[in-house]
């Protein structure tokens, strides 16, 4: 007899969900004032709505909350610069065609 006994440890290698990853933020966007309005707007709010948390827990759902406003805003920020740089490039390609429509006779009506 023995005062020690069998232990069995059997270990499964699940692999964790992965996230997103990590939240880096270009500082650019910092000056935009359309942006800086947007943030201060949802930090007032969210002190608002949580004054009754305490400050980590409050500090930690703002920074949240600026990260997803942020994802948002610069989505939002990518579509229109896209939707602008299309409308030149059509742009410009109607001027060209015009240009090369009128050839060398001097007058074409553009746009």
């Amino acid at each position: 007899m023995t005062d020690h006994s069998l232990v069995a440890l059997k270990l499964n290698n699940i692999q964790p969900e992965r996230g997103p990853g990590y939240f880096k933020l270009n500082n650019s966007i910092i000056l935009d004032t359309q942006y800086q309005t947007q943030i201060k707007q949802e930090i007032i709010h969210t002190v608002q709505n949580i004054s009754d948390a305490n400050p980590n827990t409050l500090w930690e759902i703002i920074k949240g909350n600026i990260r997803n406003t942020t994802i948002r805003y610069t989505s939002f920020k990518q579509k229109e610069t896209r939707k602008l740089k299309e409308k030149t490039l059509r742009d410009i390609e109607k001027l060209q065609s015009q240009l090369h429509n009128t050839g060398t006779t001097g007058k074409a009506s553009i746009m």
